[in-house]
C-alpha cells in the first residue's frame, strides 16, 4: 500500500493500474476519427479520451497538455496529439507564440525538435482535417456524388481540384494568420465564399483586415510564401503536389469552404475518414506514431 501514497489524484489510481496508454485528443469528433474509424483495433490497448465538455465547450490543446502532464505526475502513462497550431497557442506556449517552428517546413527538424516534449505529439500538419483531404479518399466521395448530381469536380481529377481550389484557401489561410499575429478575430471559413478566384477575394480581405486597423498586404505575401514553402517539387504528379502543399493550409476552413463549393451540406469529416481506414490511407505520421506508444507505453 506504501506505493499508493505517492499518487496524490485519487482517480488516477484506476488510469495506473488499467493497463490500457491513456492517449488524450482535443476534441470529441477527433476521438471518433481516431477509436471508431482508424484505431477499432487498439482500443485493447489504448484509451482515447476527449478533453473537451459532452455539452460542447472546452478542450483544444492546452487542456490536453494539462491532462498529460497531470497524470504523468501521478505516474499514469499518458500521451497527447494536438494540431500544429497549438505553437500559435498563446497559453500552451506560454504567451509566446512560435512562428519559426510553426513555419518548419523540414518535418526532420520539426519532429526532433519535441517542442512539448516526449509525450506530446504535434502534428505535422494544421490539424486532424487536413489529413482527410486524401485525394483518393475526396475521389470516391466525388464518384458518389456524380452517380446522383452534377458536380464541380468528378473522382478522377480530385487532385487536381484540391490543388486549385488551394489558392483560396492560401490566401485565406494567409490572413487568419496575420490576425492571429495581430491577436485579432479570425475570418469565418466561408467567408466571402461568393469570390471565386482568390484575385476576386484579396481585396475583400485586405478591405475586412484594414477595418481592424492592420495594413496587412506585405503579411499576407509572407505567411502565403511560407505556406507555399512546403511545396517542394512541382514536378511531381497532382496528388503528390498536394500531399506537400496540404500542411500549413487551415485543415477545418478548406475542408468546410471546399465541401459547400461541392455542394454538400456538411463537411463529412467521418465518412472521408472512414473511407480513408477502408482504403489504407492513414497518414504514416500518425499510424507510426501509435505504433510507437505501442511499444513503449512509458
Amino acid at each position: 500500500m506504501g506505493n499508493f501514497a505517492t499518487i496524490s489524484d485519487i482517480g488516477a489510481l484506476g488510469k495506473k493500474y488499467s493497463n490500457r496508454v491513456l492517449l488524450y485528443l482535443e476534441s470529441r469528433e477527433d476521438v471518433e476519427i481516431f477509436r471508431e474509424r482508424w484505431f477499432k483495433d487498439a482500443t485493447e490497448w489504448v484509451e482515447f479520451v476527449p478533453v473537451d465538455n459532452p455539452d460542447g465547450g472546452g478542450g483544444g490543446s492546452s487542456e490536453v497538455l494539462k491532462r498529460v502532464q497531470a497524470d504523468r505526475e501521478n505516474q499514469v502513462a499518458a500521451f497527447g496529439i494536438v494540431d500544429r497550431d497549438v505553437l500559435l497557442n498563446h497559453n500552451a506556449m506560454d504567451g509566446s507564440l512560435n512562428w519559426n517552428a510553426f513555419l518548419e517546413p523540414d518535418h526532420d527538424i520539426f519532429e526532433a525538435a519535441r517542442y512539448l516534449g516526449p509525450n506530446i505529439k504535434i502534428l505535422r500538419r494544421w490539424e486532424i482535417e487536413n489529413y482527410l483531404l486524401h485525394p483518393e479518399a475526396i475521389s470516391k466521395l466525388l464518384e458518389n456524388m456524380e452517380a446522383k448530381e452534377q458536380v464541380h469536380c468528378s473522382g478522377q481529377t480530385a487532385s487536381q481540384c484540391l490543388l486549385g481550389f488551394s489558392e483560396v484557401a492560401i490566401l485565406m489561410t494567409a490572413a487568419n494568420l496575420v490576425l492571429m499575429d495581430h491577436r485579432k478575430t479570425l475570418l469565418q471559413p466561408l467567408f466571402g465564399q461568393q469570390y471565386p478566384t482568390s484575385d476576386d477575394l484579396k481585396p475583400m480581405i485586405l478591405q475586412q483586415l484594414e477595418s481592424k486597423d492592420i495594413a496587412a498586404s506585405d503579411e499576407i505575401e509572407i505567411k502565403s510564401r511560407a505556406i507555399r514553402a512546403f511545396l517542394k517539387d512541382k514536378m511531381v504528379a497532382p496528388k503528390d503536389q498536394w500531399n506537400q502543399l496540404n500542411h500549413l493550409i487551415d485543415g477545418k476552413l478548406f475542408l468546410e469552404r471546399f465541401c459547400v463549393w461541392l455542394g454538400l451540406k456538411d463537411p463529412r469529416r467521418l465518412e472521408l475518414a472512414g473511407r480513408i481506414a477502408d482504403q489504407g490511407l492513414i497518414d504514416l505520421e500518425i499510424s507510426s506514431f501509435m505504433e510507437t506508444i505501442k511499444a513503449n507505453p512509458t
